[in-house]
């Protein structure tokens, strides 16, 4: 799901608004497998709210994240905008394996420790890295290998995949660096590669990531019986789990674990 603004500029003033008034709390809100381009988003709430954001690409946008409620942010990109983290309160901040090329990076408060902030990536355009930040990558180059071009190969879903070699400031330095494995972050079944090697049980790679595909541009389908792996393993771990149908194993449309059967009548 993408939402577009309409403007590329960072005046707030001429960039839709998505999410911005401070006296609405966000109440309960989750953002995952999205991006916003050119808007802007002010995310604010109390001691009973919670702000979950997972694999999200925010581009050319103004955030700010706010005030006591709960932020919880793995996977997100920021690319070309302005990112500001200002905690009130103390509920818990965890901001994990991130990419960040903002013009502007702002933090207030004490949000941040060593256990909850840490394993994100910086270009060096970025003058400051958070605070209390552990595992950090640091004065990155921006080499989307996708970015000055015009076309986009009908196999890929965007044009933030990272390149497949680099040098010591490339964004193949992402590749396995994040704080968990890629399945405990639900991605077993995405990429950051043009190749579309899924991350499978690898350590997670830092930043945005896309469902990975096949040839023609659609989501993998291991089993194929026209559900997606992703659509069938609904946690992203890559194990088949309660509630969930096997993506190794054609159910051909039917729910449950068993496949489907066929019998040929005797004559």
């Amino acid at each position: 799901m993408a939402f577009n603004g309409g403007s590329s500029n960072l005046n707030y003033l001429t960039h839709r608004h998505i999410w911005t008034d401070p006296n609405y709390s966000v109440t309960t809100v989750k953002l995952r497998d999205c991006e916003f381009y050119s808007c802007y988003n002010w995310f604010s709430g109390t001691n009973q709210d919670a702000l979950t954001v997972n694999n999200v690409l925010f581009h050319e946008v103004i955030n700010y994240f706010q005030d006591s409620l709960t932020l919880s942010m793995y996977n997100t990109a920021f690319l070309s905008g302005y990112a500001a983290f200002q905690r009130t309160g103390s509920n818990p901040w965890v901001v994990n394996d991130n990419l960040f090329d903002v013009y502007a990076l702002a933090t207030n408060g004490a949000p941040f420790t060593s256990t909850n902030n840490g394993y994100s990536a910086y270009m060096s355009s970025v003058g400051q890295i958070l605070p209390g930040a552990v595992g950090s990558v640091t004065n990155l180059d921006f080499d989307f290998p996708l970015y000055n071009t015009s076309y986009i190969p009908t196999n890929l879903l965007g044009r933030w995949y990272y390149p497949a070699t680099g040098g010591a400031t490339g964004l193949t330095n992402l590749v396995n660096r994040g704080s968990r494995t890629a399945a405990a972050a639900g991605l077993y079944h995405y990429t950051t590669q043009t190749n579309q090697t899924k991350e499978a049980s690898s350590q997670v790679d830092i930043g945005y990531h896309y469902v990975a595909v096949d040839g023609n541009g659609n989501p993998i389908d291991t089993d194929g019986d026209g559900f997606p792996d992703y659509y069938e393993d609904t946690d992203g771990d890559g194990v088949f789990d309660t509630g969930e149908t096997d993506w190794q194993t054609s159910n051909s449309g039917m729910s449950g674990s068993s496949a489907l059967s066929v019998f040929t009548p005797l004559k």
